[in-house]
C-alpha cells in the first residue's frame, strides 16, 4: 500500500511505501493483539532507552540515505545517538517565514490538512468523528464552530521541532495521559488515535488570531512532547520538539479568523496530504 501526498514546490504527487511493520501491526488480527503491548509507553520507552545510547549512531548513516534527507539544512555537529540526531537543529536561515501578521505560517515540516469545525464541536478526520471537548478535555466555547483545524503530521523522516506561528502570551497548559498510537494514516482505519493518544493542549492569546488551541500528540517509540512553556513568544521562535517516533499538532482556530490555502483545503477533500515545510504560508487572515 502507497500513501500519496502532494508537493507544492513540485506540482507533484509522491507516493511512500507503507512500512511492513505498520501494516502488519494494524491490519491483522495477530497485529492488533500485539498492539495492546505495542501501544503502552514502557515498550516505547525500552526501545527510547537504545536509542539514547553511542551504539544507535550506526542507524543514522542508513536513515539519513533512505529518506533522502538535506543533511546541509542542519547543523554540523557529531550526534551522540540516534536521538540527539532525529532532535537535531536546523540551521540559521534554512527555513525563512514570511514577516507579514496577515500569513499564516507552517509550524512545523509535516504533511498538512485542514477541516472546518462542524456545529457540536465536532470534526471529521479520516472517517473517524471528533469531539473537540473530549479532545482537549474540556469543554470549547461554541465561537470554534465553522472554525479552522489544522493538522500537522510529522513523519519519522521529517524535523521534528515546531515553532510559534504568531507572537502571544501562553495562557494554559496541560497534559493528557494515553497510549502511543502511531499517526500513520493506516492507524486511523481501526483507532481513534488523537483522542487516545497522550498529549498536551496550550490555550495561545496571539497578537493578531486571537485565542488559539495548540495540540501536540504523542505517537510511538517514545513520541516525547518538550514543550517550552514560555509565557510570552514571538512568531518563528521555537516552541518545542518531540523525542523519537512520528507525531502531530493539531491548531484550532475560531470561526472568521483565518483562510487555509485552497490547495490545502482542496487535497484534504480527497484525503490527500499536502507536503510543508516550517515557516510556509499556508494561509492568510481573514479582513
Amino acid at each position: 500500500m502507497f500513501l500519496e501526498y502532494y508537493d507544492r514546490k513540485t506540482g507533484l504527487m509522491n507516493r511512500v511505501k507503507q512500512p511492513f511493520s505498520i501494516r502488519y501491526l494494524y491490519r491483522t488480527f495477530i497485529g492488533r493483539m500485539f498492539m495492546k503491548v505495542y501501544r503502552c509507553k514502557v515498550f516505547s520507552q525500552i526501545g527510547g532507552f537504545f536509542f539514547k545510547t553511542k551504539t544507535s549512531r550506526i542507524f543514522i548513516k542508513g536513515f539519513v540515505k533512505r529518506h533522502k534527507i538535506d543533511m546541509k539544512d542542519y547543523e554540523k555537529i557529531k550526534y551522540k545517538s540516534f536521538d540527539d540526531f532525529f532532535t537535531r537543529k536546523i540551521r540559521n536561515g534554512a527555513r525563512p517565514y514570511s514577516e507579514s501578521s496577515n500569513d499564516l505560517m507552517a509550524i512545523a515540516d509535516s504533511k498538512v490538512s485542514a477541516f472546518f469545525i462542524e456545529p457540536e464541536l465536532k470534526l471529521h478526520i479520516k472517517g473517524s468523528i471528533y469531539s473537540l471537548n473530549a479532545l482537549i478535555k474540556d469543554q470549547l466555547l461554541d465561537s470554534y464552530v465553522g472554525g479552522n483545524c489544522v493538522v500537522f503530521r510529522l513523519a519519522t523522516d521529517d524535523y521534528h521541532r515546531y515553532s510559534f506561528f504568531d507572537d502571544g502570551e501562553l495562557i494554559s497548559t496541560k497534559k493528557i495521559n494515553g497510549f502511543l498510537h502511531s499517526v500513520n494514516p493506516i492507524a486511523y482505519e481501526k483507532y481513534k488515535v488523537f483522542l487516545e493518544n497522550q498529549r498536551e493542549v496550550s490555550l495561545l492569546l496571539t497578537k493578531h488570531y486571537g485565542p488559539v488551541i495548540q495540540i501536540e500528540v504523542g505517537a510511538t517509540n517514545v513520541g516525547k512532547i518538550h514543550n517550552s512553556n514560555k509565557r510570552f513568544f514571538k512568531k518563528g521562535e521555537e516552541k518545542g520538539y518531540f523525542s523519537l517516533g512520528g507525531s502531530t499538532i493539531i491548531l484550532l482556530f475560531e470561526k472568521g479568523i483565518v483562510d487555509i490555502d485552497d490547495d490545502i483545503e482542496r487535497f484534504t477533500d480527497t484525503d490527500i496530504e499536502v507536503e510543508v515545510k516550517l515557516g510556509e504560508t499556508i494561509g492568510k487572515i481573514i479582513k
